[in-house]
Order: structure tokens, then C-alpha cells, then sequence
């Protein structure tokens, strides 16, 4: 417990002392402390990962609070872990992010102040088990992400964005507030042990009513459908380091809300584990044909995180309904791929976050439709981009493609398990889970096309790869990639012990079973890699005394080629959007003057979110339509509103002398 007081300790004191920096070493002294942080933090979670069990500790606070238990288990340890080491490198990527602030003298101070804020935050989030902890915890999570999400504030469009975020997580707020009260007055505790006995002892009515709150409350943070909408809003206003940090880790502390719950409850009913599978399903489809439609490159990252909380909750779904039928086994490989592909999320989007991020500072645009050909111009970011989608799309040899496969193998076994219903939503959630893998290779190669090859659409004579220090975090994210497909065996095991607090001790034989399979891949990716870095290694020994010759590309028969005859983002995925436009909303306007030969053809697609179009927009008008009945309210008059005070206060005396 030392080693995380101090790990947490250095972290905040590193965003209260750079105050007092100048500016040019604020990212630095930022990096320096959060990196010793990071290492205290991953001292504890080797000592957990090595002795097993969990630390609990208990703190004695005056009224209202009372005690907080704090638990590190197996499941707080690889979220201290995850937040712990990307908050790292954030705060490394950031030095060099932040130098276009510098050089146009806005101060970084509160960046880098909230930016431990809420590192810190979510470390002791993950760690609590009081419901007032959490919910001051989380709601200082909200407000420094809020800050950080408007660093840019002189930008309107950034504000507007912010101020949206902020009400969403307020909304989703209000119904976790809503569901510890309840549990708070009927256990008259805060403490979630307290809520564990109730809600075990509850009857599944209950149960299920309870667990909605939640699940739209931690949904609305993590982004699952139809909550989604502030996350395409937020990741594009906020600066590239805090959208990675936002995407990568923050919205996974909605997935780990819904875990803790998770383990405090009865065994989840079928119906609410059928209910959760179809919810991701949709989530994961809508995320990545919104992000197909996208122009700006961190709005469709930002929906292609949407997708990715889908799978994350198919995984989810699967060990519940694996819990449901008794099926241990199921439950083992849903839990299990769920949290791999939470951890790969972390890694993978992190790191297209960052790589985004570089080409930003250097374009100078998010709009995918100016950029091309930096792949000659940034090498270096355009292969780690490479890597990040390669990964994403769930392509061996990568990450990606191992916790897929392990949801896949629960989605198989629930087919053989003989139960009808099982087996149709699993037919059904395999056919979805491969279109949403084939909709995400598309979406990524249309990013990596249009984006580095192909001729460039702008002048980029002046633009040159990223700094060190941005490039060094994508390169260490990169290496993470790697190990973790080819250690993807040891990290099932390690994953076992936390699936093992949703179903109890488990065979070793059934951990081990599929941790074998995962071997037999990582022997072949290996070989794979091993075969492909031969055939370099021997390419360049042939090629080394030899003389190259270079020509230009053969450009079909034209001999002017130029970016005008290059596909677009929008030429690019029209096909797929066309027949997904009853979904999505999907629009194509066209312009030119009637005659044959027109001179100037306009051509604009636009998509618009059918959730915030339908519904939260009607909403937002209804409810100014009802707040400007009252506007004659406001008139200015200053007598006029001292007399509404005197009015307040004789209605509040009235009430408490009646109460007397």
C-alpha cells in the first residue's frame, strides 16, 4: 500500500510543483514525476501478480463519510496498471506536443495540473469500495477531464464541445447517484461490501433495476450506444495527449464501474445477459460505420472507440451469460476476452491517438481530405500508424486479433451448448463481430491510404517527422504491441485470476486449455515474424552492392498526374455508406451549373448522429421552448429581483415555522 501512496503522491506533487517551473521544463519535471509514480504503481501490481489475493485497508473518516475500505484485487491491479503507465506516456508525448502552446504563449500549467489530476483521480477510483469516495472521485475525474477538454478554450467550437461533455457525464452521474442512494438507504452504509450482501439477497427484479442505473450511468462514461454521443464531441475539441488518455483508459473506468457491479451482484438473470450482448452488438456496428463516414481523423477515432467498447461489452455479455447458464467455462472465455481487448484498446488506440496527434502539429488540420503523401515526409509516425491499424483491425501477428479470437471461442461454445436461444444470439453476434472486423480493416485502410500515400493534396515541403519525445511513447506503445501478442499465454493466465472473481475458483485445467491454444498461435506468429525478418535481412544483403535505379510510378497512362485524381475519404467508403445510409443518416449533395461540360462540381457527404438528430436535439429544443415561457422573468430590473429574493426567503420562513 506504501508503494501506491507514494506512486500516487509523485504524480500529484508533479502537477503542483510545475507551477512553479518555467514553461519550457513543465513537461519535463510533469514526465519525470509521473514516470517515478509509475513504477511505485507497477511495484504494487507485481506484488499482487506474485503473491496473489488483494490488499485491503480501512480509513476512519468524520461524518457523512465514515469508513472506506480500499481493496487493490487482481481486477484494481491492471487498471492501476493501464492508468499508471498511460498517464506516462501522456505526460512524455506532451512535451513535445505542447511546444505549439509555448511558442504561441499559452501557459501549460493547468494542463499539466489536471492532466495528474486525473491520473490520480482514476487510480483511486479503482481502488475504493465507498460510495461517497467513488462518486467525489469520480466527479474530479469528470471536472479535470473537463479542463483538460477545453485547454484550447479560446477556440468556440471547443468550448461548446467541453460544455457538452460536461453535461453528458453529469447525466450519467445523476443515475450512479441514483442507485448508491437507493443502496445507501437500504443498507444504511456507503460501504460496497454492505451493497454486495443486499443486492446478493435480492430477487432478480431488483437485481435488474439496480444494475440498469448503473449500466447507464458507467455506459454514459464509457460510450456504449445510445450514450455515445459526447465522445465524437470531446475527442476532437481536446488536445491529441488528453483524447489518447480520454479513449485509451478513462472510458474503460465506465467498463470497470460495470465489473465492480458486476461482482457485487447475484448471478446475472439470462434476460439482462441477452440484453447487455445486444447492446454491445449495436454499439460495436453504429461505432465503425460512423467511423467509416468520418473526415476528421480523431472523430473517427473517437467512433472507432465506440466500436471498441462493443466488443469489450460482447465479452462482458458472454461471461455473463456464461455466469447465467452455470457454464463456467463460457464464463472464463468471455471475461477473459473482454478484459484482453480492454487492455489492448489501451495500447492500440493510444497509440493512433498519439500518431494522430503528430500529424496534426505538423499539418496543421484534422480533415483527412487535405492531407496525402506523408508517408515520405513522416516515415517513422506512418509505420507506427501502420502498426496501431494493423493491430486495430484485429490482423495477426498483432494484439488485436488474439482477444477477438477468444470472444469468438465463447461465442462457439455457447453454440454447443444445446441451449436454442443461446445458440441463435451467438450465430448472430459471430456474423456481427466479423462484419465489424471487416468494416474496421476498411475503415483503417482508408485512413492509412488517404492520409500517408498517394500524392500529397497540400503543400508539405515544410513538414518534417514529429519530435522525439512524441515519437518515443509511439514506439514504446508499438513494442507493447508485440509483447503482448507474442506473451499472449502468461497474460491469460494473469487475466484468469481476475475471471476468477466473477466465477470462482476455475480449473487450472480450463485456464490452461485455452492458454495452450494461445501458445500454439504465438509458435506460429513468431515463426511468421521470425520467416519475415529473414527475407529483409537477406533482401538487403542482395541489394547492398547492387546500384538503384529509381523511375516514376507508372500512373496508368497519364502522364500529369496530380491529387485531384486520388480517392477521398468520402469517394473512398461511398459504396459501404450508401447502402448503410438508412442507419446513419448518410447524405450526398450535389452541385454544378446545368451545362454539359460544367466547370466547377461541388460534391459534399454528411453524416449526422441519428441519436443526437432524433433525440437529444428535440430534447435540448423542448426544453429551451419550456425555459423561455418563463424568460420575463429576467428583465433586468433590479428591484425586481431583490423582490424575488425577499419572496424566496419568506416562503423558506413560512415553511420552516410550519414545520416547527
Amino acid at each position: 500500500m506504501n508503494n501506491l501512496i507514494f506512486g500516487t503522491a509523485s504524480i500529484l506533487f508533479g502537477g503542483i510543483f510545475i507551477i512553479f517551473i518555467k514553461e519550457k521544463y513543465k513537461g519535463i519535471i510533469q514526465s519525470l514525476f509521473t514516470g517515478i509514480g509509475m513504477l511505485f504503481n507497477i511495484m504494487i501490481v507485481i506484488s499482487i501478480l506474485i503473491k496473489g489475493g488483494s490488499i485491503l485497508t480501512e480509513i476512519l473518516f468524520p461524518f457523512p463519510v465514515g469508513k472506506i475500505t480500499i481493496v487493490i484485487d487482481h481486477l484494481s491491479s491492471m487498471f492501476i496498471a493501464i492508468i499508471s503507465i498511460g498517464g506516462f506516456l501522456t505526460a512524455l508525448y506532451s512535451i513535445g506536443y505542447s511546444k505549439q502552446y509555448i511558442e504561441n504563449k499559452k501557459g501549460t500549467a493547468s494542463f499539466y495540473f489536471f492532466l495528474s489530476t486525473l491520473i490520480v483521480s482514476m487510480i483511486l477510483l479503482v481502488i475504493v469500495q465507498n460510495a461517497l469516495a467513488f462518486l467525489i472521485l469520480w466527479e474530479l475525474m469528470g471536472l479535470s477531464s473537463f479542463f483538460l477538454v477545453i485547454f484550447e478554450n479560446e477556440k468556440k467550437d471547443v468550448l461548446k464541445s467541453g460544455l457538452y461533455y460536461l453535461i453528458a457525464m453529469h447525466l450519467g452521474m445523476a443515475f450512479i447517484l441514483t442507485a448508491f442512494v437507493i443502496l445507501s438507504i437500504k443498507t444504511g452504509s456507503y460501504d460496497f461490501k454492505a451493497f454486495s450482501v443486499l443486492l446478493k439477497g435480492s430477487d432478480a427484479k431488483i437485481n435488474t433495476f439496480i444494475f440498469i442505473l448503473f449500466f447507464i450511468g458507467f455506459g454514459t462514461k464509457a460510450g456504449f450506444f445510445p450514450f455515445h454521443s459526447w465522445l465524437p464531441k470531446a475527442h476532437p475539441a481536446a488536445p491529441s495527449p488528453i483524447s489518447a488518455i480520454m479513449s485509451g483508459i478513462m472510458i474503460k473506468t465506465g467498463i470497470y464501474g460495470i465489473l465492480r457491479i458486476i461482482l457485487m451482484s447475484a448471478v446475472p438473470s439470462k434476460g439482462l445477459s441477452y440484453f447487455f450482448i445486444m447492446v454491445s452488438v449495436i454499439t460495436g456496428i453504429y461505432g465503425i460505420l460512423y467511423a467509416i463516414a468520418q473526415k476528421d481523423i480523431k472523430m473517427l477515432l473517437a467512433y472507432s472507440s465506440i466500436e471498441n467498447i462493443g466488443i469489450i461489452g460482447l465479452g462482458m455479455g458472454i461471461g455473463m451469460l456464461g455466469l447465467s447458464y452455470g457454464n463456467r467455462y463460457i464464463a472464463l472465455l468471455g471475461f477473459s476476452g473482454s478484459l484482453f481487448h480492454l487492455l489492448n484498446h489501451f495500447v492500440f488506440k493510444s497509440l493512433l491517438f498519439f500518431n494522430a496527434g503528430s500529424v496534426y502539429i505538423k499539418t496543421h488540420t484534422r480533415d483527412m481530405s487535405n492531407m496525402g503523401g506523408l508517408i515520405k515526409k513522416m516515415p517513422l509516425s506512418s509505420a507506427l500508424f501502420l502498426v496501431g491499424a494493423i493491430a486495430i483491425a484485429s490482423l495477426p501477428p498483432l494484439n488485436g486479433f488474439i482477444s477477438e479470437f477468444i470472444i469468438y471461442l465463447g461465442l462457439i461454445n455457447e453454440i454447443i451448448t444445446g441451449h436454442i436461444i443461446a445458440a441463435l444470439v451467438s450465430i448472430t453476434s459471430i456474423t456481427a463481430l466479423s462484419i465489424i472486423g471487416i468494416l474496421t480493416l476498411f475503415c483503417f485502410s482508408q485512413v492509412f491510404s488517404i492520409v500517408f500515400l498517394g500524392a500529397p493534396r497540400n503543400p508539405v515541403d515544410r513538414i518534417n517527422e514529429a519530435p522525439l519525445s512524441m515519437i518515443i511513447p509511439m514506439i514504446i506503445l508499438s513494442i507493447m504491441l508485440f509483447a503482448i501478442s507474442l506473451n499472449s499465454h502468461f497474460i491469460l493466465i494473469y487475466l484468469g485470476k481476475i475471471t476468477a472473481l466473477f466465477t470462482g475458483e476455475i480449473n487450472a485445467f480450463q485456464t490452461n486449455r485455452i492458454a495452450d491454444i494461445l501458445l500454439n498461435i504465438t509458435i506460429v506468429f513468431s515463426a511468421f515474424i521470425g520467416i519475415v525478418l529473414i527475407l529483409f535481412f537477406i533482401r538487403f544483403l542482395l541489394l547492398s552492392k547492387k546500384k538503384i535505379s529509381k523511375n516514376n510510378t507508372w500512373a496508368c497512362g497519364y502522364k500529369s498526374y496530380n491529387s485531384k485524381m486520388q480517392y477521398t475519404s468520402s469517394s473512398f467508403s461511398n459504396s459501404i455508406l450508401k447502402m448503410a445510409a438508412p442507419f446513419i443518416n448518410y447524405k450526398v449533395k450535389k452541385e454544378s451549373n446545368k451545362s454539359i461540360f460544367p466547370k466547377n462540381i461541388i460534391l459534399n457527404t454528411h453524416t449526422e448522429d441519428i441519436i443526437e438528430n432524433f433525440i437529444i436535439n428535440p430534447m435540448i429544443t423542448a426544453i429551451n421552448k419550456i425555459l423561455n415561457l418563463f424568460s420575463w422573468i429576467q428583465n433586468g430590473n433590479t428591484q425586481q429581483y431583490i423582490l424575488y429574493g425577499i419572496i424566496f426567503l419568506v416562503l423558506i420562513l413560512l415553511y420552516v415555522v410550519g414545520v416547527k
